[in-house]
């Protein structure tokens, strides 16, 4: 009578858990990166919009237009120059 293995034994189990976390690990890493590579990007493109809007509102006024950049949360205002 010969008996077939139905699932994984404790030392297939422990390889796969350890692959497992060996690429989760690395995958964490690569996460990190591009998550402030997309902070970078946005600030950026936050940037570029206040000067299109400052740029169009000092063509419609015919002024010149002050852009006021806000550090912490890469927030701008447009106003009139002083």
């Amino acid at each position: 009578m010969v008996r077939t293995q139905l699932g994984f034994n404790l030392i297939e189990m422990m390889v796969a858990l350890t692959v497992l976390g060996v690429l989760i690990h690395a995958r964490r890493a690569d996460f990190g990166e591009w998550m402030q590579s997309q902070r970078i990007r946005a600030s950026a493109e936050a940037i570029l919009n206040g000067m299109q809007v400052a740029r169009a509102e000092a063509i419609r006024q015919n002024l010149p237009i002050e852009l006021g950049l806000e550090p912490p949360l890469s927030g701008w205002t447009v106003c009139p120059a002083r």
